[in-house]
């Protein structure tokens, strides 16, 4: 059932021991920073507040090839998946639905002790039942840039190139191109470059929340500001006689939690969805400390504004 022969492919251990020669360091952050690499050199804007228009590969014209797999092989499948989840990234940047698609595109490769599973180029790295690796090459639709080779007899799990870029990449492109699009939408960050609205893309979350759930609760440590993409929300501070009172309501294209990341101080309001839906985008304290510092003027004079509409409230800055 399963395709056994020589494939250009990316490959999750599950049961074998293996070296390679001149891996170039296949890892999360390495392939992190060659997926933005690739991005930045991909899209081209047309100017300020734009459309961003990002190479795209479709989905239609690819021929995907799923297997079906016995209730034991999925479970060996994702207990391989789970060992190196964290570190696949663009794999954990999917939904579920799509990293299921992924599983569903997986096969078992078998291999002898001596195989030559991927061939080029001297050992740097080796592994024993845990690891991945193959996937800068199908990143970049180029030539293997190491030697992997099995040193036991075993097992692992493969991706073949076309499910790789049918289903893995057009997903990453299509989400990165819709925050890009989103992020030049916001007047904050006008004074960005296109080299560093890419790079806030690649650090912001997608986030989503229901109407009356709170995004922010007052009083919190800070992990992050918020863009407001679709939706509206309350920003609600608590009075001294417990009570909370309305300051304002922010909606698309506007932001919010920024100023708790500013000073350094706990959350001062509360932030509620009001409408039937939220979504938005996230940033943490350290993406706004590295990323956002050419828009920190902006940022405190929008803060002393919101203290002033506090203090007419009879609010405590």
């Amino acid at each position: 059932m399963y395709n056994n022969k020589a494939l250009h492919f990316t490959a999750v251990v599950w049961n074998f021991k293996y070296f390679s020669k001149d891996l170039n360091m296949e890892n999360d952050e390495d392939m992190g920073a060659e997926f933005n690499k690739m991005m930045l050199s991909k899209y081209k804007s047309k100017g300020r507040r734009s459309s961003v228009q990002v190479e795209r590969i479709d989905p239609a014209g690819i021929e995907i090839t799923f297997y079906e797999k016995s209730e034991g092989e999925m479970k060996r499948l994702l207990g391989a998946l789970s060992k190196v989840q964290d570190q696949l990234f663009l794999y954990k940047r999917l939904n579920k639905s799509q990293q299921s698609n992924v599983q569903s595109a997986m096969f078992e490769h078998k291999c002898k002790a001596g195989d030559i599973i991927i061939k080029q180029g001297d050992q740097v790295h080796s592994y024993d039942n845990n690891g991945y690796f193959g996937e800068l090459a199908l990143l970049h639709n180029d030539k293997r840039s190491a030697t992997v080779k099995a040193v036991t007899d075993g097992c692992l799990w493969a991706l073949d190139q076309k499910a790789f870029r049918g289903i893995i990449l057009t997903s990453n492109y299509k989400e990165f191109s819709k925050k890009v699009d989103f992020l030049h939408s916001i007047k904050l960050l006008e004074a960005l470059s296109d080299d560093e609205i890419a790079k806030l893309a690649d650090a912001v979350e997608t986030v989503s929340y229901k109407k009356g759930e709170a995004v922010i609760t007052e009083g919190e440590k800070p992990d992050g500001m918020y863009f407001i993409e679709e939706g509206e929300v309350e920003v609600k501070c608590t009075q001294s006689n417990g009570t909370e009172v309305l300051i304002k309501v922010l909606g698309a294209g506007e932001y919010f939690g920024e100023l708790a990341l500013l000073e350094r101080k706990n959350r001062a309001a509360s932030i509620y969805v009001s409408s039937d839906k939220f979504f938005g985008a996230k940033l943490d304290l350290n993406g706004f400390e590295r990323l956002l510092g050419s828009c920190q003027d902006i940022i405190a004079r929008n803060a002393a504004a919101y203290k002033g509409e506090r203090i007419n409230l009879g609010l405590k800055e």
